[in-house]
């Protein structure tokens, strides 16, 4: 928490702003620092360490929202701090969604899912 100088020095109102940032003490004229990696803080965080980024997301320095591990990844571990850390979806299986915590489901008959896809690849045979 910090006083915003230029805007509430009149009404003396403490205010909560920077999101990503955390203040660990009142009347601070700036926040005392960024959340750490692996980490997210909300507006209004007093920890550099507020809450533990969740599974199927991961969370770089100054994270105030968690991003989700992008399409053909998934995590089921906590406190992952950049997008290279989420596990490519297994091949035979397909991950379609972001912020996956395991693989959507098992590649069906007909199709083929290379390792690291986001979507089914249809088979086409050719005979000759």
């Amino acid at each position: 928490m910090y006083w915003d100088v230029g805007i509430n020095m009149i009404t003396h109102n403490l205010v909560f702003l920077h999101p990503g940032w955390y203040c660990d003490e009142d009347g601070l004229l700036a926040p005392k620092g960024k959340c750490s990696p692996g980490f997210y803080c909300p507006t209004g965080s007093t920890s550099n360490e507020q809450i533990i980024c969740p599974a199927g997301r991961y969370c770089p320095e100054q994270t105030s929202v968690p991003h989700r591990c992008p399409a053909g990844t998934y995590s089921n571990d906590t406190r992952l701090e950049m997008a290279t850390e989420c596990r490519n979806c297994t091949a035979g299986f397909y991950c379609q969604q972001n912020g996956l915590t395991e693989e959507e489901g098992a590649c069906t008959a007909g199709y083929y899912c290379p390792e690291g896809k986001d979507d089914k690849i249809s088979l086409i045979l050719v005979f000759f």
